[in-house]
């Protein structure tokens, strides 16, 4: 099973007007906000995301995500939501592992592990005060660790696949 990664299309219009997808995430519930700020964030499509804003019931909205995971199941007809147990499995991971000021699904390494899993090799790097440094907001003397993740393949991406994480939390917000 692979989680994949969604693909944000630039032509995609969920709203005619500038803050509509804005205005529609907060007049959400808080369950649903949450849902889609923070369960799905990574792996649902922009089309979904609109269809899922467009929603009017609470109904609606549990029927969607019952069928959002329904979808991502390896085997549909048995009703076996190994996708979602997955995912929620290497989200609950990433907290425990990355997670600090921030969840741990928020970090560079906490997003690439819920997408993708455990790297197929890790190598850790320490640099001396690199130019984008957030530990003490650049001082010369700082350590920094960085990690290559190296994955052999990854479904729907590409053969040989590296990412260059930093080991600090991103700041900022999703919405």
């Amino acid at each position: 099973m692979q989680i994949g990664v969604t693909a944000e299309s630039k032509h995609h219009r969920c709203f005619e007007q500038p803050h509509g997808a804005k205005d529609a995430i907060h007049r959400l519930p808080a369950s649903a906000r949450n849902w889609l700020a923070e369960d799905a964030i990574y792996i649902i499509t922009p089309e979904e995301r609109c269809a899922f804003l467009h929603l009017e019931t609470d109904e609606e909205r549990n029927q969607f995500i019952e069928q959002f995971w329904h979808r991502r199941a390896s085997d549909p007809i048995s009703l076996d939501y190994d996708f979602k147990a997955e995912h929620y499995r290497r989200i609950v991971f990433a907290n425990e592992k990355y997670g600090g000021h921030l969840a741990g699904w928020r970090t560079d390494r906490g997003r690439v592990y819920v997408l993708f899993g455990p790297p197929d090799s890790l190598d850790v790097y320490a640099n001396r005060g690199a130019a984008d440094t957030p530990p003490s907001k650049g001082s010369e003397t700082d350590l920094h660790r960085t990690e290559k993740w190296q994955y052999h393949y990854i479904q729907g991406v590409r053969q040989n696949v590296q990412f260059t994480l930093n080991t600090w939390p991103v700041t900022g917000t999703i919405f």
